[in-house]
This record gives C-alpha cells, structure tokens and sequence, in this order.
C-alpha cells in the first residue's frame, strides 16, 4: 500500500517530492473494489499523472507495483508524449516472460490460496492466518487475476533509465532471466540486488532509499548544469 512507503519521502532529501498512488481495496480506500484489469487501472491512473506530467517524474513499483509503473510508463509515452526519468522496478519479473506457476493463484479457493501464498513466502515472515487474511482475500483475488491475466505486448523500448531492484532469494521473479528487462528500454539497464526474497525491502528500506536518490540526485544535478 502506499502508506507501506510514507516513510520514505523524509530521507528522500527536501529536492525531491514523493507522491503516492493509493489504489481502490487497500489503506484509505479499502472499502472499494480493486481493479482486476490492468489496461483498465493504467487508464484510471493516466489523468492524475498528466496533471504533473509537466515536471520531470520517476516511478517506483515493487511487484505487481512494477508492473503497473511499467505500463503506465507506456501509456505515458504514447498519450502524453512524456517518460519517465527512472523507473524503479522491483520483485518482478521481466514482463516478456510467462508465469511460471503452474496453477494460477486467482483460480484458487480462499483456503489453496492461503496455503500457497505461505509457501512461497507471499506473505511475509510472519503470515497472517486463513482466517485474519480473509478481510483482505478479496483484493488479493483482484490482485493476482489483474497479473495472471497480463498480456504482455512487444513495442518501442522506453527511453527511461530502468533501476531492477530484486531479492536474491525471490522465488516469484525468475532471478536468472531479469536481464530480460533490457529488452524494454534503450538505455543500459541497472542490476541492484539485495539479500533476502520477495520482501527484500523490509530489511534493507535505507539502502533502496539510498540507491533510488543517488540516481535521482545525479539526474538532478546534470539537468541543473544544462
């Protein structure tokens, strides 16, 4: 969620302005329904970015996050003729890449699903039970079917410095293959690995927050010497 990250705007440094995308089935807006499409989101999400569009702007997304920033990334290029300076993607897989499961998660009933998130540590260290998760389930369910169901599509590489931030012990992102995401952009690719799995980021939140203003800063200081 993003209140997950409200945190980091306060290390970010006073240059930088940390927007949060809140969307509908958690935190504030937990009574409404997730979207379960992700054309559909990217199309919701297009005017809120264009209304800052005028401005240079960065995305961070982690799992389905990256996803979204990814395809929104798109959207913007193609309807608003502006990229993104970075694009921090993290615990995803390159999008070119099929799932790799063998059963789709959103197919499961509450009880499948629940055992399977455990086991492929989807819920963290300390999983809550089938019966606390339960609140949650629905979005979950709208959660994974928007991913499951993503079509990937081939177009031209985005402009945009890509940053691939991962977990070495990540089971849901195909380690071995993420330089598969240099397929998408012109520009090299960074590799940034940490310890840990899907949750890296809850055990090293400084040292992202470093990687991600470091870039930022650098950008910033060659666009004031232009």
């Amino acid at each position: 969620t993003a209140e997950s990250f409200a945190s980091w705007g306060k290390e970010l440094g006073a240059d930088m302005e940390p927007l949060y995308v809140r969307l509908p089935g958690r935190g504030i807006r937990f009574f409404e329904q997730a979207f379960d499409d992700l054309p559909k989101l990217v199309e919701a999400l297009l005017p809120e970015l264009a209304s800052i569009a005028d401005q240079p702007f960065s995305f961070f997304g982690h799992s389905m996050g990256a996803l979204i920033a990814f395809e929104l990334a798109h959207a913007a290029k193609q309807e608003l003729g502006v990229e993104p300076a970075f694009l921090f993607l993290s615990g995803h897989r390159a999008p070119c890449l099929p799932n790799a499961r063998k059963r789709l998660l959103h197919t499961m009933d509450e009880g499948s699903l629940h055992k399977a998130l455990v086991e492929m540590g989807g819920l963290g260290e300390s999983p809550l039970s089938a019966e606390d998760l339960a609140p949650f389930m629905p979005t979950l369910y709208h959660d994974f079917k928007l991913c499951e169901t993503y079509r990937y599509e081939d177009r031209q590489k985005l402009n945009s410095h890509a940053v691939i931030l991962y977990g070495l012990d990540d089971p849901w992102i195909q380690a071995d293959k993420l330089e598969l995401w240099q397929n998408e952009f012109s520009q090299e690719i960074e590799l940034c690995p940490f310890s840990g799995g899907h949750f890296y980021l809850n055990h090293h939140p400084s040292a992202v927050i470093d990687r991600i203003h470091g870039r930022l800063q650098t950008q910033n200081e060659r666009r004031k010497v232009q």
